[in-house]
């Protein structure tokens, strides 16, 4: 085998080395072999050439698909943006499948007369370029016919004769396998149309506000004279523009001269064509530069696009975090497919939004504020409004950074969610009394003591009103009896989270800051509260997909038409429905929340007496209309957030800095409230005078019940705080409250009086009959705490001398760490203790040396100071001790 394969080789060798050598067998030179030669010579380079570009033009043979930009439109059809192919190209529209007489007229006569006539070369072209440019040499003719065009615009390679060569080739066979008018189409397509544009659709939007299909015979000739020079020819400056009409004239008198067009037409183009001023040019607006970034991101991230050259491919960098909402958000491949979306966004109302930000955050630098994100959606379609990310991109100090997308601690803006789920879990209602006293949550050796960002606490309260004044305390309770790691996952059902199983890495912090989230994550979990409990994305196109069982069944957002009612005109959505808000029937929502629990959170939230007494009347939360207000602050007042929500609005606000440095005791109320009461004044301009108020409704069939502020039961005519809310049949409380209560004191101590004191002495008085636990929280709020010792003034009552003394709080083994923020004055530890009998006086002992003597109610300031300390507490005047509780403070 080896042996036939060198034979062939060496007989191979032997013929060529006959045909290359000028000697004949018997030595002599031979003319016709010198012939010979000279003609192999002369010949071999041309056919290489010819041969290679061939062989090339193989990788011509297609038309390849190209990925649009898009101009991004407002809800009213006014620019917002242009945004780029993922390529980074602008314009590569796709063309209309029957391309407009116009067009094509201008376009042959601009470039290719004989384009129906030959096979994508015009050999009579090039006879008259090979006589003008190298025998004559006069002047310079092309020879590139429109195929030819097509396919150098395609492979974006140079214009030498190997590069004509090539190209002549795949201009025939694109001819041959595609035909003429796709050939057209495509040419239309990826032209040069200056200011980096591709292709005659996007450049007829950009110059002149209408579709290719609605171009004029004097529009079109104006358009395609660009390709000709579009860095000359630029339609934005006066020099360039002037040149393309020049050039546009040129063209016209061609298609006259062609017979294409009769003398009135050309008469009247011409004419029309002398109206023409430099089209306007389209600026972004500074405000609007975040919502851009988002567009692009969601424009650009799918999983899976078409690239440059028609195939699909995977995109690299896609994060598919739930909490990304950016990739997660799904769209259309009919929306990325044409170059014209109208979005969400009310440009009036986003620039509004972004100047008010910047100016009250100018005003506000005595805060220490840096930087804010204001989100406004609508109800009803959850259709995103504004999307402002910072207070400037180009003028504020970290304006660059997306405030809106970024992550930050959540404050209070968890608890609404939390109360929900124990009304929906555990059966709590409006009646349930919650503790706001100090209180240890934590178990075993660790302890978990939250604070009111007030430092006061509020004793027995309603669930509203513990919602309603964001009690931290009452929050963690209700967090604890539901279990962490089920709220965790409930949280994930609105995606704020993962669904991970992590929630115990957060435990009973995630109510009161530890988890962090993004605005517009808060923005979307918060429409649920106002959409009785059913959650579904924001909406990010005018005419956003409807979505049934999971599936698009409705493209929106892509444009068809565009005539000039406006600057960018009347449009029409891909489904043929113009200017529809949409019906959030018809999108797809999940029901994450009981109707009943997410109309009463609403009610609690909207409430403004139920917010006394940690906010005021008439202060920022306080409308003339129905709104629900929550507010967030982080530890240390990193970060301060406000959501509110009418019956048809929500906006949510956040201010922070961005190096996460705390502020100047910014929180959730005194910064980001009264902006966001502003814009939600301005959305309702017809509501404004207060006639509209009639409140958020309570379930259908909900009864109205007056209830014990102080016990959650039944309230008759004696009790002294009364509220009423609404309960479902079967839920409303039934005994009565009984917190009042009428006892015989002796006037001159106060203490209760037998019946053998004297009748001068003793007076009956009201008190409130409150549970131990709360009692030193009465007394220390100066309300008239029931007594509970025998006073020893009066005949046959002697002191007694069996006590009972117990430290109620804090437990043994807690640790303390010292607020650095806290005034130095203000920084103490209460310790608790009760006395059984009630004695008049405790004394206390730290770390076994005497300390202090209390009255009822027995509570030990101890100052925070670094240290192990030892307290105990006994009954002055007695030997009775309590037990030692040791604590440690950092």
């Amino acid at each position: 085998m080896t042996s036939a394969i060198i034979g062939k080789a060496t007989g191979f060798l032997r013929l060529m080395h006959r045909c290359v050598t000028p000697y004949d067998t018997d030595g002599r030179v031979s003319i016709l072999r010198v012939l010979r030669i000279a003609g192999i010579v002369a010949i071999a380079p041309p056919v290489i050439f010819v041969a290679a570009a061939f062989l090339v033009s193989l990788a011509d043979i297609r038309l390849r698909n190209y990925s649009p930009s898009w101009i991004v439109l407002d809800r009213n059809y006014r620019f917002i943006a242009e945004i780029e192919s993922p390529r980074g190209g602008i314009g590569y529209w796709p063309a209309p499948d029957t391309l407009p007489r116009t067009l094509v007229t201008a376009v042959l006569a601009a470039e290719d007369r004989r384009f129906r006539k030959h096979i994508g070369v015009d050999a009579m072209s090039v006879g008259r370029a090979l006589v003008n440019n190298y025998i004559r040499r006069k002047g310079f003719s092309g020879a590139s016919t429109i195929a030819m065009q097509t396919a150098r615009l395609q492979r974006g390679g140079g214009s030498g004769l190997f590069s004509k060569v090539r190209d002549s080739f795949a201009a025939v066979w694109l001819t041959v396998v595609y035909g003429r008018d796709k050939v057209l189409k495509q040419y239309v397509s990826i032209s040069p149309y200056g200011n980096r544009i591709a292709g005659a659709p996007c450049a007829s939007r950009r110059y002149f506000r209408k579709p290719v299909q609605d171009l004029s015979l004097a529009e079109s000739a104006l358009l395609v004279s660009i390709p000709r020079a579009p860095g000359r020819m630029n339609m934005f400056k006066p020099a360039g523009f002037a040149a393309a009409r020049s050039r546009a004239q040129f063209v016209l008198r061609r298609c006259l001269g062609y017979g294409w067009i009769d003398s009135t037409e050309y008469r009247q183009s011409m004419a029309e064509l002398k109206e023409f001023a430099i089209p306007p040019k389209d600026i972004r607006d500074e405000s609007v530069m975040h919502a851009t970034l988002r567009y692009k991101s969601m424009l650009h991230g799918s999983s899976v696009g078409i690239d440059g050259k028609g195939k699909a491919k995977t995109r690299s960098g896609i994060n598919n975090s739930i909490n990304d909402n950016i990739n997660n958000y799904y769209v259309d491949d009919n929306i990325r497919k044409q170059g014209l979306v109208v979005s969400s966004i009310d440009i009036d109302l986003q620039m509004y939004i972004q100047s008010e930000l910047a100016d009250y955050l100018e005003r506000y630098k005595a805060g220490d504020v840096e930087n804010g994100a204001i989100i406004v959606v609508d109800k009803s379609n959850s259709q995103v409004l504004a999307y402002v990310g910072s207070g400037g991109y180009f003028h504020f100090k970290g304006g660059m950074h997306d405030y809106a997308a970024t992550k930050r601690s959540t404050g209070s803006l968890m608890k609404p969610f939390i109360f929900a789920y124990g009304m929906e879990e555990l059966g709590y209602t409006a009646a349930t009394v919650l503790r706001d006293i100090n209180y240890d949550f934590g178990e075993g050796n660790r302890s978990f003591i939250p604070a009111n960002s007030d430092r006061e606490y509020l004793g027995p309260i309603l669930y509203k009103y513990a919602l309603a004044n964001s009690r931290n305390i009452p929050a963690v309770q209700v967090l604890k009896a539901l279990g962490v790691n089920s709220v965790y996952k409930r949280l994930a059902d609105l995606k704020l989270t993962d669904d991970d199983g992590r929630g115990s890495h957060y435990g009973l912090g995630l109510s009161i800051g530890g988890l962090y989230c993004d605005l517009t994550s808060i923005s979307r979990a918060y429409l649920t509260l106002g959409n009785e409990g059913r959650f579904s994305d924001l909406a990010w196109f005018k005419d956003d997909a409807a979505e049934h069982q999971g599936k698009p069944i409705n493209s929106g957002g892509m444009i068809d038409q565009y005539p000039a009612n406006n600057r960018y005109g009347k449009l029409t959505s891909g489904s043929g429905a113009a200017d529809q808000y949409g019906d959030p029937a018809n999108r797809q929502t999940k029901q994450v929340m009981s109707p009943e629990a997410a109309l009463m959170i609403q009610r609690f939230l909207s409430d403004p007496l139920a917010r006394l007494p940690t906010f005021p009347r008439e202060g920022f939360f306080e409308y003339p209309f129905a709104v629900a207000v929550k507010t967030g602050t982080s530890d240390g007042f990193r970060d301060a957030w406000c959501v509110a929500w009418s019956g048809r609005y929500l906006v949510a606000a956040w201010m922070g800095n961005a190096d996460n440095h705390p502020t100047k005791r910014v929180s959730g109320y005194n910064g980001p409230a009264p902006i966001v009461k502003k814009i939600m004044l301005r959305l309702h301009p017809q509501e404004r005078d207060g006639l509209s108020e009639s409140g958020f409704p309570a379930p259908d069939g909900w009864k109205p019940i007056s209830i014990c502020r102080l016990t959650g039961l039944r309230a008759d005519m004696n009790t002294p705080y009364v509220t009423s809310d609404y309960f479902a049949p079967g839920t409303e409380p039934t005994g009565a409250s009984e917190v009042l209560r009428v006892l015989p004191v002796d006037t001159r101590n106060g203490l209760l009086a037998g019946l053998s004191c004297p009748e001068k002495f003793r007076e009956f008085r009201s008190f409130l009959s409150l549970a131990p636990e709360y009692e030193p929280w009465a007394r220390a709020y100066g309300l008239p705490a029931a007594p509970r010792l025998q006073s020893p003034l009066c005949p046959g009552e002697r002191l007694p001398i069996d006590y009972r003394v117990e430290i109620t709080w804090p437990r043994s083994g807690a640790r303390f760490f010292i607020d650095p923020e806290m005034p130095e004055e203000q920084a103490f530890l209460p310790v608790n203790c009760v006395a059984e009998p009630e004695a008049e006086s405790v004394l206390w002992f730290v770390n076994g040396e005497e300390h202090s003597v209390t009255n009822p109610p027995h509570t030990l300031r101890l100052p925070m100071k670094s240290g192990k300390y030892a307290v105990q507490a006994g009954v002055a005047g007695t030997p009775v001790r309590s037990r030692v509780v040791r604590v440690e403070v950092y």
